[in-house]
Parts: structure tokens; sequence; C-alpha cells
């Protein structure tokens, strides 16, 4: 009654290793709220890793990366 069937996708999402983010007040996976945004996950990796906050760094940049 404790189970249910997950995808490789879903299961991949639910690790411990996964950056969570905060996206307009919902916490999820840093992957998910880059393809909801449509940005580039190493890019946004590197945002969230260097210390920039999550709306900065879920933000598309201009020009030059990062």
């Amino acid at each position: 009654g404790n189970c249910r069937w997950a995808t490789a996708k879903q299961q991949t999402r639910n690790m411990r290793r996964n950056l969570i983010v905060t996206l307009r007040g919902e916490a999820m996976p840093l992957v998910d709220a880059c393809d909801r945004l449509g940005l580039n996950y190493s890019m946004v990796y590197y945002r969230v890793t260097s210390g920039w906050s999550d709306a900065e760094a879920l933000t598309p940049s201009r020009g030059r990366w990062p």
C-alpha cells in the first residue's frame, strides 16, 4: 500500500544530490526549473554553485555566459 511505480526520470529527480531551487514560490529540482524556463542547465548550475540567489540564477542572461 506504500509503494508506487515511478519512471526513471521521476526516480532521478528524487535524489538527495539534486539542487533544490525556488521558482515562483515552489521548491523543485534545478533541472525542472531549467526545463520550465528553457534555460541551459549547466549555466544555471554554475550560477547557483557560485553563490547566486535562485532568482538571479534563473534569470536569462544577456550577452556572454554566465
